[in-house]
């Protein structure tokens, strides 16, 4: 027999009913992939438990209790509160043990064995009251969510609320990723709750600047600046938004922003912008009317008011007349000069002859998008029943599991299937919904693909573009092809 692990019991019953949404909108799954079918936090805390599980068997309760917490904060489920009830009775913590068993139905009201937790509670209960008089401990921290220890033993995260300590002097700690540990010695008095706050200190990680070009000066803009030298260069820097500033000869200065997690390592690197210097060109055509392009850019009509202004560099210049051969030209702009361009185009060379596909042009493309069509719809059909199983065996397995406590560790263990069925059944939904998306993949695109083939064929009867023609022109100068649209 074995324990329930979170993923077995209930923890995907969400994940469950986001998937049922998938068939419902096809396209989506264009934009899936395998990524989605990453470790989740339900199988770190699978990973837990199973660690948990097995330090309880060796008797080694603190560790056991430790991984069980660890897992309840990956992803809360009402058999990790219980099992974490009983380390405590097993450890004779018998206060945190009745403040588990409560806990677990407050979140658990429906639970088969309710009537006998109830039960266990009352008579720790008694044996609690026949004990020397114990405080309570509070405590908060800024900001929350850190792992308490009360003399090296996990308790819970803040916010704690009552907490039930024996009378005396505890060590007490706080530990939240990305800050400093904050520690204190308190004295608890018995009857007493003792409130308390911990400020946690964010701890400074290095964040490491490249740049591009190396060797550019960096300055991290504090109050005064702090240099930080040539790059690559690394700093200590706390978590929020900090401004650095880039310089090196030659190039543009840059103020990059940088948003620093807590405790988190930062690599970023920073590109500067060369400094350009600047000519001007100066282009005449013997034609008039022209229309002048610069790097494929419109730059106005000829003759131009005066010389245009550019980068220093090798440009492309074009100017297209009507009736006349466009001049293209590489020119060569100077730094701090001027570049002159006359440009000559030549007339055409006679009428071009056109050639229009006819009615009977399109009929391939007719015939070819009704078999994407085809393909595209068989492909769909096939994504969603492969989704459907997929979908069915999860609920078969989540749905169908049957609970038992253990008589020799008071533990709920699942009996109706062993861990490894329970994981090869998780496997296989997974490669059912992977080959699910696929075929969506494949069967939108053959859909798109063979609706545009269909539509631009002028026999065909499905009239999504409108009446499309396709043409193309020989002329001196080459051939152009184009598509007459009938609006």
């Amino acid at each position: 027999m074995v324990m329930p692990t979170p993923r077995e019991h209930a923890w995907s019953r969400a994940g469950s009913w986001r998937r049922l949404a998938l068939p419902l909108v096809v396209l989506l799954a264009l934009l899936t992939s395998a990524s989605a079918f990453a470790q989740s936090r339900q199988d770190k805390a699978r990973e837990q438990f199973e660690k948990g599980r097995q330090l309880y068997a060796e008797r080694k309760f603190d560790e056991a209790l430790e991984a069980l917490m660890g897992a309840y904060v990956l992803d809360p489920n009402p058999v990790l509160v219980y099992n974490i009830a009983r380390i405590h009775e097993d450890k004779d913590d018998l206060e945190n043990a009745v403040r588990f068993f409560e806990n677990y139905l407050k979140i658990s009201p429906k639970a088969r064995d309710r009537v006998a937790v109830k039960k266990r509670i009352a008579a720790l209960q008694k044996v609690i009251k026949t004990r020397p008089p114990r405080g309570y401990l509070s405590l908060e921290s800024v900001p929350f969510g850190g792992t308490v220890r009360v003399d090296g033993l996990v308790v819970g995260q803040t916010p704690l609320s009552a907490v039930p300590l024996t009378a005396g002097r505890h060590a007490v700690s706080v530990q939240l990723d990305g800050y400093d540990d904050w520690t204190s010695d308190i004295a608890v008095t018995g009857g007493r709750t003792l409130q308390l706050t911990a400020p946690l200190k964010d701890r400074p990680s290095p964040t490491t600047i490249d740049t591009m070009p190396p060797g550019a000066e960096a300055t991290l803009l504090t109050s005064p600046p702090q240099p930080l030298g040539r790059c690559p260069c690394s700093v200590l820097l706390s978590a929020g938004t900090h401004t650095i500033r880039v310089t090196a000869l030659g190039h543009r200065e840059k103020l990059q922003t940088l948003e620093k997690r807590p405790g988190e390592p930062l690599a970023i690197r920073v590109t500067l912008d060369a400094e350009q210097a600047t000519g001007e060109l100066d282009v005449t055509s013997v034609v008039p009317g022209g229309r002048l392009r610069i790097d494929g850019q419109d730059a106005g009509s000829l003759p131009l008011p005066g010389p245009v202004l550019l980068k220093a560099g090798v440009v492309v210049v074009e100017v297209a007349v009507p009736g006349h051969e466009p001049h293209v030209e590489r020119v060569v702009i100077p730094a701090g000069g001027r570049a002159s361009l006359i440009a000559r185009p030549r007339p055409l060379g006679g009428g071009g002859a056109t050639v229009v596909v006819g009615d009977e042009g399109g009929s391939g493309l007719s015939t070819g998008g009704y078999a994407l069509i085809g393909v595209g719809s068989a492909a769909v059909a096939a994504a969603i029943a492969l989704h459907v199983v997929a979908l069915w065996q999860d609920y078969d397995f989540e749905s169908n599991g049957d609970y038992k406590r253990d008589p020799a560790t008071g533990l709920l263990l699942r009996t109706d299937i062993t861990r490894l069925d329970a994981f090869a059944a998780e496997e296989t939904a997974k490669k059912l919904e992977l080959g699910a998306i696929i075929a969506y993949s494949i069967g939108g695109s053959a859909l798109l693909a063979g609706i545009i083939m269909a539509a631009i064929d002028t026999d065909s009867d499905l009239e999504v573009l409108g009446g499309v023609t396709p043409s193309f022109m020989v002329t001196p100068s080459g051939v152009s092809f184009g598509l007459n649209v009938d609006y």
